[in-house]
């Protein structure tokens, strides 16, 4: 008996959250425009423009299939929470800043690159982690 409670309720959660997902309205953004700084769950494509000695899975297959239906440097197959976000406030999705054309506009753009550590990198030396060598930000920025 309990095996079916447990059956019945997990149908009823999956009813009920599909029935209020039809009732989401996109809220009114109070903001003209998205910035958002972070590492590789919200990078969108800069990782695949800074240069480093190892290769970058992101830039192949499977990455990106589902969305947009090609690698792009994200590091998902497809949308991210931020993605999500910009949707829900009538946003297109963010472009990456390393792959910004000063011809278009912009509501926005993510600076989030994966691989970037946000701790010294005697952090990890003084734990026996090898972090790969990777270019500094700032040259990349230049």
């Amino acid at each position: 008996m309990k095996g079916q409670d447990m059956i019945i309720c997990f149908c009823l959660l999956i009813l009920a959250s599909a029935a209020s997902s039809q009732h989401i309205q996109h809220v009114n953004c109070p903001f003209q425009y998205l910035y958002h700084f972070g590492d590789g769950f919200t990078d969108v494509g800069n990782s695949i423009h800074v240069p480093s000695r190892t290769p970058n899975p992101a830039a192949r297959l499977p990455y990106g299939r589902s969305s947009p239906g090609w690698p792009t440097g994200r590091w998902s197959d497809g949308l991210n929470d931020f993605d999500f976000a910009a949707t829900d406030f009538g946003l297109p999705h963010l472009a990456p800043y390393l792959n910004m054309n000063a011809s278009e506009n912009y509501d926005g753009v993510i600076f989030s690159v994966a691989r970037s550590p946000v701790l010294d990198i005697n952090f990890f030396k003084s734990r026996g982690i090898k972090v790969p060598p990777y270019a500094a930000v700032p040259s990349v920025l230049k």
